[in-house]
C-alpha cells in the first residue's frame, strides 16, 4: 500500500510540472538537471526542514482499482515563504509559440509565478 501512495504522489508532481512545459519531457528533464546547481549556487545557508515554511499542496485522493491517484481538479498549491526555487517554464518567445494545427485563440499562455520575497 505504501508503494501505491508513493506512486500517486510521484504521478501527480510529474504531470503537474510537465504541464508547465507544454508537456515536453525533454525540456522538463533539462530544467530538473539544472535545479540543484541553481539552488546551491544562490543559497548556501538554508533553514532546517522543520523550521521552514515550504510550498505545500492540498489534495484529495481517489482509488482506481489497485492504484491510488490524486484528484488534479481539486489540487491547490500554497506557496511557502521559504521556497527558494520554483520549477517553471522560461518566459522566452519560444514558450509562446503555437503548435501546428492550432489557431491563435487555442494558445495557452503560461502563468506568471507569484513573487516570493527574498530572504536576507
Amino acid at each position: 500500500n505504501l508503494m501505491a501512495w508513493v506512486g500517486s504522489v510521484t504521478h501527480f508532481f510529474y504531470y503537474f510540472h510537465l504541464k508547465k512545459f507544454n508537456e515536453r519531457k525533454t525540456v522538463l528533464t533539462t530544467r530538473i538537471t539544472k535545479f540543484g546547481d541553481i539552488v546551491l549556487q544562490k543559497h548556501r545557508q538554508l533553514k532546517t526542514l522543520d523550521s521552514s515554511h515550504l510550498t505545500t499542496f492540498e489534495l484529495s485522493f481517489k482509488s482506481i482499482g489497485k492504484s491510488i491517484r490524486a484528484d488534479k481538479s481539486s489540487a491547490k498549491e500554497m506557496v511557502g515563504e521559504d521556497t527558494i526555487y520554483r520549477l517553471g517554464a522560461d518566459r522566452s518567445p519560444a514558450a509562446n509559440r503555437r503548435k501546428r494545427g492550432t489557431t491563435k485563440n487555442d494558445v495557452i499562455q503560461p502563468s506568471t509565478p507569484p513573487k516570493i520575497p527574498r530572504r536576507r
